[in-house]
């Protein structure tokens, strides 16, 4: 985004349900700035909050507020705006403002922002042309460009990814956040369009053979490590010997083939990766490798014989 006249702007920062988090003065892309910190790691509160709402599957909602050509005048409007949004309910770090302190806010002045603020909150019309504008500002190529250019500067640097892993770990550690997780995807995929959305954009990205390369190989070199799969190992054995996690894997298992087309799906997914003769070759060489080590046969034993025992007790 870029401001020809008036050079400068105060901005508002919203969660997707229209409630204010942040607000700033800036010019140029500025308003852009918080996102790409937050893509990079960046540790404050402000930065928390916005990937908070990425996990919930929401979007940061930017809008401008305020434009003059008078620094001073944006710096004052600013003030104003975190003084009437109250700081306790916002992420700022400070009360803003950059030689306005002494400025006095008129009561037509805080009258005319609280308007806007409940207007903001409150009309479905306001969040829907927000989130319009937000939709319109990353079908930009600049704006794309700009939000590539972030991830790649974030997942270049090892620092990064490691305190934005730290970071998502300690989150997802919480059972209520796991839990408003769950409830926000449970929403998002319970509408077929949405459904029918993401599986459209998978479907386009698998198709792209250097991506689908690219994944194998990352795939190969993580599994590489014995520590890798000694840890997947201890991960699932952890996650199956719950009944109660069984129990849900199996219902949903149930529940999805239960869709004769959920099972023409999958039939053709299974007669496409047995179609090719270098494939079935290779699941036949993974199946050798497996039956030769008397450690993963006997595993492979077991859990047939404990699954054959569990469908038995089931059907009586």
């Amino acid at each position: 985004m870029t401001l020809a006249s008036p050079r400068f702007y105060v901005y508002v920062l919203c969660r997707p349900n229209g409630k204010a988090f942040y607000v700033g003065k800036g010019q140029s892309d500025r308003i852009y700035d918080h996102e790409a910190e937050a893509r990079r790691g960046h540790i404050c509160h402000k930065c928390s909050v916005i990937r908070k709402i990425w996990k919930a599957g929401g979007e940061v909602q930017r809008t401008i507020i305020f434009t003059t050509d008078d620094e001073q005048e944006a710096y004052a409007y600013e003030v104003e705006t975190i003084a009437l949004y109250g700081r306790a309910a916002l992420a700022n770090a400070t009360d803003g403002g950059d030689g306005a302190r002494g400025h006095v806010t008129s009561p037509e002045t805080r009258a005319k922002l609280r308007a806007a603020r409940m207007e903001q909150e409150a009309s479905p019309e306001a969040r829907a042309k927000l989130t319009a504008g937000i939709k319109a500002s990353h079908a930009r190529p600049e704006t794309q460009a700009k939000l590539r250019a972030a991830n790649q500067s974030r997942y270049e640097n090892p620092e990064a990814r490691a305190k934005q892993s730290a970071v998502i770990k300690a989150a997802v550690a919480s059972p209520e956040v796991r839990a408003k997780i769950s409830a926000a995807a449970k929403a998002r995929f319970a509408d077929p369009e949405e459904r029918a959305k993401v599986s459209a954009q998978m479907k386009a990205r698998n198709a792209d053979p250097e991506l689908r390369a690219k994944l194998s190989a990352d795939a190969k070199a993580q599994f590489a490590s014995p520590e890798a799969r000694a840890k997947l190992s201890a991960a699932m054995k952890a996650r199956y010997a719950s009944p109660e996690a069984r129990a849900m894997l199996s219902a949903r298992a149930k529940a999805q083939m239960s869709s004769p087309e959920a099972r023409a799906r999958q039939s053709q997914v299974t007669r496409a990766t047995f179609a090719s003769p270098e494939s079935r070759a290779r699941q036949s060489e993974l199946a050798k490798a497996r039956m030769a080590d008397p450690v993963k046969k006997a595993a492979m034993l077991a859990a047939q014989a404990a699954g054959r025992a569990r469908r038995k007790e089931e059907k009586s």
